[in-house]
This record gives structure tokens, C-alpha cells and sequence, in this order.
């Protein structure tokens, strides 16, 4: 606990100093606002637009989470169906790692195309990058030793319950890492869509700043959304610990 705390207390310290330089050097070299932003000019851009960004941070948020919740879901779902199907897995494996090398920036412009510029696309988007993480920590984590295997066939348990009481249990930790990292690119997704052809959002608000020059505003955009998928990825960790107290990553 101690250790945890201290680590906090040093994330929070090289934040600070990260700040403090970046302050300085930006008034010191005397670098233009519309290039590089202090952290006081980014700062006031929040407070000055604060309705702005909370209108389109909650379209994009809205977004992430529904994105996250089908990608996970899904991924969930394809990695139990493909662990227990062997045909079913050597069939769809290859066509669904082409499917994830296919760069998403690319495809997002058909997306738009097809489903149009609304939460739609957006969701669709993000839920395509989130769901392949999650499906391979699945599947790994569905993978026991065969000692308990063997262990549970000896106590005469049925494939259900080897699967409910065993498997399950022992995927959960890896399912988290799965979901966790899914946070993170379910963010990426949206922003993505929102960035290629939204009518809302924090991407179609970077978008609009980018063009006019109005980088602090910019800036302020990266910020909430930074935040928030910070804040994201805490509620899945504080999930996970409740869930599955006896596991412990660090």
C-alpha cells in the first residue's frame, strides 16, 4: 500500500516538473502560442471553453464507452466460441488478423460512408479496434495447466463445470488486461472517426481549432480527452480489483 502511494506521489512530482520546464521553456525561448502553448495558456483555454468542451467531450465519451462495451463483448464472446472450436478458430483466425492489420484510419472514411457522420460510425470504429485485444487475452486466459485439468476430471466434473469453476476464473485476470487495454483503444477509435467526418466531438473539435489556429484550444481538446480516458482505464483497475481481489498485477 505503501509502495503504491509512493509511486502516486512520484507520477504527480514528474508531472509537475514536466509542467514547470515546459512553462519555462516556451516563455524563455519566447516560442508563439499558435506553435507551442504554455500550460497556463492551456489551462485558460479550458476554463474559456469549458461549455464547448464539455458539449462535444461528453458526444465522445458517450461514444468510447458504447464502442468499448461491444468490442468487449464481443471479443469476449469470439474468444470462448474460437478456444472451444478448433475448426472454427483455424477458419476465422487468419481472416480476422487481416482484418486487424487493415489501417483503421484508412477504413474509417468508408465507415462514415456507409453508417454516416453520426455516434453510429464512431462506435462501429472503436468497437473493431477494441474487440481483437480482448479476444486474444481471452483465449489465452482460457488456457489452464493440464494439472487442473486432469485434477478436475479426476473429481468427475463436467466440461460446464471445468469451464464455470476452472477456466473462467483463470481467464478473469487476463480478460481485465484485455479490457484495460481496450480503454485505451477505444479512445483512439472515436478520435480517429471523429477526426476523418463527425458532426460532433472532441476530434471534430481538434479538427476545427487545427484549421483556425487556435492550438491553445487544441490543446485543451487533447487534455479532456486525455483525462478521460485516464479516468477510463482507473474504473476498469478499481473493477478488477473487486472482482478478482486475490490477483494482484503489481
Amino acid at each position: 500500500m505503501k509502495y503504491i502511494e509512493k509511486s502516486k506521489i512520484y507520477s504527480v512530482l514528474i508531472i509537475l516538473v514536466i509542467l514547470i520546464v515546459w512553462q519555462l521553456f516556451v516563455k524563455l525561448m519566447n516560442i508563439p502560442v499558435y506553435t507551442l502553448p504554455s500550460p497556463t495558456d492551456i489551462l485558460s483555454s479550458i476554463v474559456n471553453q469549458r461549455t464547448v468542451l464539455l458539449k462535444h467531450g461528453l458526444s465522445s465519451c458517450i461514444a468510447v464507452i458504447e464502442g468499448f462495451i461491444v468490442g468487449g463483448t464481443i471479443g469476449i464472446v469470439l474468444g470462448v466460441l474460437l478456444m472451444y472450436h478448433e475448426i472454427l478458430n483455424k477458419a476465422l483466425m487468419p481472416i480476422l488478423v487481416f482484418f486487424q492489420t487493415m489501417p483503421k484510419v484508412a477504413i474509417a472514411p468508408l465507415i462514415m460512408v456507409w453508417f454516416g457522420l453520426g455516434d453510429l460510425s464512431k462506435v462501429i470504429l472503436a468497437s473493431t479496434i477494441v474487440f481483437f485485444a480482448v479476444m486474444i487475452n481471452t483465449m489465452d486466459g482460457l488456457r489452464i495447466q493440464p494439472e487442473y485439468y486432469n485434477l478436475a476430471r479426476v473429481y468427475k466434473a463436467s466440461n460446464w463445470q471445468i469451464m464455470m469453476k476452472i477456466r473462467i476464473w483463470h481467464a478473469l485476470p487476463n480478460i481485465f488486461t484485455g479490457l484495460r487495454i481496450g480503454t485505451t483503444l477505444a479512445v483512439i477509435g472515436v478520435t480517429v472517426a471523429e477526426f476523418v467526418g463527425a458532426n460532433e466531438g472532441l476530434g471534430h473539435l481538434m479538427v476545427l481549432y487545427q484549421a483556425y489556429l487556435k492550438i491553445p484550444h487544441m490543446f485543451a481538446s487533447i487534455v479532456v480527452l486525455s483525462i478521460f480516458g485516464y479516468l477510463f482505464y482507473e474504473l476498469l483497475r478499481i473493477i478488477e480489483k473487486k472482482l478478482i481481489p486475490w490477483y494482484r498485477e503489481e
